[in-house]
């Protein structure tokens, strides 16, 4: 489990970068993929998402954390 002093709101290209995708898709996804972490409004024209949402999607999305049959 992530350590909560961690966690913490990255803005869009933060979380861009951690994904390893473009800005463009990280926004695509945001709106079209269910699964994906909702945003959190940092202000009143700022969103991001919190880092330890993304990081429990990746883990969701990667061999690690798949469930084997």
């Amino acid at each position: 489990m992530i350590n909560e002093m961690l966690d913490r709101v990255l803005p869009p290209k933060d979380a861009a970068q951690l994904l390893g995708i473009s800005l463009t898709t990280l926004w695509r996804i945001s709106n079209s993929e269910p699964s994906f972490p909702p945003k959190v409004q940092i202000s009143e024209r700022r969103t991001g998402w919190m880092y330890s949402d993304l990081i429990v999607y990746i883990e969701s999305k990667t061999l690690r954390g798949a469930t084997l049959r």
